[in-house]
């Protein structure tokens, strides 16, 4: 290598050496124009130092300038930095998403050199390995999120598994009355039903289907044994996915691709660590497109994988009555298929699903006296065209609730999906025509985001029909592929570990938590500042040895939202609203926070319309407490019997800001109450927001 070029290399190294610098140090924005700013900088002796360390390596290692073209990419870091009056996405760079261009950047700096191992490529292992992989990533997960778990209707789901262990049946009003609950779930909650049953008994409104699944695990070890049986059956559709691709493309790299894409990205990973029957509901859909590859590839099926995955089709209308659309669509085009290896097959495939499928209609009959699966909505179940596109846009676009912008890897099946269309036409349609009935039925409802759980989650158990595209994908950008999933996996790895866990599940949909996580200057979605979360993050990660540029009286900056603030000690999104933790005495949670027992915690409430009042619900736990709440220094005593709830109206603030302290009085243990419960706190106050 010429001296020229290692004069280059070296110049690179130092250049990556001052981003990594800049990356130590903050900037926050303290009003709407980007020019007024505050800049805390590392010590400059510490630049020195990285530079000259960096340099030293380049000229000893002697790399060539396009190994290191990579470290270029650190630029980005760079531009918050700018003085004087930028563009806003400018300051979207500093923050939490520094450390995924680090991690990009770093990608790209190995991929070069990584060797894969063989055992990776081989279609008899490779599919075993990813299965593993899968299943610890979600035992990983389940683990990291066990303070934010079960939610939402997790409960009513165990509450049908408990009904059939004690009761042998699904009538659930004396199982709610009994709390029977209670050994999984700390609150109350009501039965999830809107009609009663014709013999005048409470049946939930949920299909039994994942209830039952669980069952013998949830028997002999609780809810996470539930958890696991969830996990291992999702693992195993996962493996079943990495060989579907490797069937199409007969490469291993886009196997691995597909598989990460669909199976370790938000959607699908969030539910196969609850008990919701929408991640257990896509293992049948793709072991009927593993099947439907292999027909299309002459490869031999014996009669018994044919009977398995008809077993798996029977079961989905089951899991959720609307994934009677993926049945009988994915059952049709395999029948058609099976057409061609003898009328014996399709008698073999299609015996148990319609035994199944006049089960399933006389299981409505039997209860609510109409085989109608919307039976058990009575009249609370409405759907309507006009709200197709708000409803579709939303599931594939909002930030929070959607597809692709908590797993930008579905993008890939965009591309890929043009080449699937070329290369194999029949699947492509048959595919797409599935994936987007199932969109359009679920976009007709008004609650398409389906409440709180995984982004996309009416989606979830359909998202393997795009293993196919995203494979394609994967063949022709194979230097772009990798790095859109690692994203997709910094997205979902921000979600469980931001706010311990606080940002993992949607509650609503709109702004998207983590992007405002990841980049507190700026709300990537809008494209606006946003100066409260810029300047309280500022405050939570400034350290003494940083030097400011613009002197500010910190650790404490004014807010316009009381006279002091201390350094924020974590954040977490509660419906529209931000809520940062200012001190160790609250325990966020994905609904709300517990606050401690006879202690006081300060917090900041922002909202994203600062026009709207502030909603506080205050709730006591089983024994009576009082709690002292000031608001911008009034403060209101309220009285609580045990379970009792109070609700304060706050008035709107000048920007959307409060700073709340609220003083717990008396509280509770957990385990106390239930000595199965794992749960120590000391718990006063329980705090929601609308």
């Amino acid at each position: 290598m010429s001296r020229a070029q290692t004069a280059l290399s070296a110049a690179i190294a130092a250049f990556a050496a001052a981003s990594l610098w800049l990356s130590l140090g903050l900037v926050a924005v303290t009003g709407l124009d980007t020019s007024t700013r505050v800049v805390a900088l590392p010590p400059l002796g510490l630049l020195a130092v990285l530079i000259a360390a960096a340099t030293a390596a380049a000229l000893t290692l002697r790399p060539s300038p396009a190994r290191l073209a990579p470290l270029l990419g650190t630029a980005v870091v760079w531009l918050p930095f700018v003085p004087g009056h930028v563009p806003t996405w400018f300051l979207a760079w500093n923050g939490p998403v520094e450390l995924a261009v680090w991690g990009l950047v770093l990608l790209r700096l190995g991929a070069a050199r990584w060797q894969r191992p063989s055992i990776l490529a081989r279609p008899s292992s490779a599919p075993l390995i990813a299965a593993a992989l899968a299943a610890t990533a979600y035992a990983g997960g389940a683990l990291a999120l066990r303070d934010q778990l079960p939610i939402g209707d997790e409960p009513h789901y165990l509450m049908m598994t408990q009904s059939l262990l004690k009761d042998g049946d699904l009538r659930i009003e004396n199982n709610h009355k009994n709390r029977d609950y209670a050994s999984f779930y700390t609150f109350d909650i009501p039965p999830h039903y809107l009609t009663r049953g014709k013999d005048g008994e409470i049946y939930s409104v949920h299909a039994p289907g994942v209830s039952v699944f669980v069952l013998p695990a949830f028997a002999f070890f609780g809810y996470y044994g539930g958890v696991a049986s969830v996990i291992a059956v999702v693992a195993l559709g996962s493996g079943l996915a990495w060989h579907a691709a490797w069937l199409l493309t007969a490469q291993a790299s886009a196997a691995w691709i597909a598989w990460a894409s669909v199976f370790l990205t938000a959607p699908m990973f969030l539910q196969a660590i609850t008990v919701f029957p929408d991640a257990v509901g896509a293992v049948p859909v793709i072991a009927a497109l593993w099947l439907i590859l292999a027909i299309d590839g002459q490869r031999p099926v014996s009669t018994l994988v044919v009977f398995a995955v008809s077993t798996g089709l029977a079961m989905l209308p089951w899991l959720h009555s609307r994934f009677a659309i993926l049945a009988g669509g994915l059952g049709v085009i395999i029948a058609v298929r099976l057409l061609a290896r003898g009328w014996r097959r399709v008698l073999v495939f299609l015996a148990l699903p319609a035994v199944a499928g006049v089960l399933w209609l006389g299981f409505f009959w039997w209860i609510w006296g109409s085989p109608s699966p919307a039976a058990p909505w009575g009249s609370g179940l409405t759907s309507r065209i006009e709200w197709i596109p708000r409803g579709a846009y939303g599931l594939l676009f909002d930030p929070q609730a959607g597809v692709f912008l908590p797993a930008p890897a579905y993008l890939l099946a965009i591309v890929g999906y043009p080449l699937l269309l070329r290369s194999r036409p029949r699947l492509a349609i048959e595919t797409g025509v599935i994936g987007i009935t199932l969109l359009l039925s679920v976009a007709s409802y008004d609650a398409w985001w389906g409440g709180q759980g995984a982004p996309a989650r009416y989606l979830v158990a359909a998202l393997p029909l795009a293993v196919p595209a995203i494979a394609m994908a994967a063949t022709v950008i194979p230097s772009i592929a990798p790095s859109v999933v690692v994203v997709s996996l910094m997205l979902l790895a921000a979600k469980v570990g931001a706010a311990q866990g606080a940002f993992a599940f949607n509650p609503e949909r709109g702004v998207n938590p983590v992007l405002s996580w990841m980049a507190p200057n700026v709300d990537v979605s809008t494209g606006s500042l946003q100066p409260v979360s810029a300047n309280l993050a500022f405050v939570r990660d400034w350290q003494p040895w940083l030097s400011l540029i613009r002197p500010t009286p910190l650790p404490r900056m004014r807010f316009d939202v009381g006279p002091r603030v201390a350094p924020a000690k974590s954040a977490s999104r509660l419906g529209d609203a931000r809520v940062f933790y200012l001190d160790d005495a609250a325990y966020p949670e994905p609904s709300g926070f517990w606050i401690q027992a006879e202690r006081k915690t300060t917090v900041i409430v922002s909202l994203e319309d600062p026009a709207r009042n502030l909603g506080l619900r205050l709730q006591a736990g089983p024994v009576a407490t009082t709690a002292d709440v000031t608001v911008n220094g009034e403060t209101q005593t309220l009285m609580f019997g045990p379970r009792e709830r109070h609700e304060i109206a706050i008035p709107p603030s000048a920007i959307g800001a409060w700073n709340l302290q609220i003083r717990a009085g008396a509280g509770f243990r957990p385990q106390e109450q239930d000595p199965q419960a794992r749960d120590n706190r000391h718990l006063g106050i329980w705090i929601e927001l609308f």
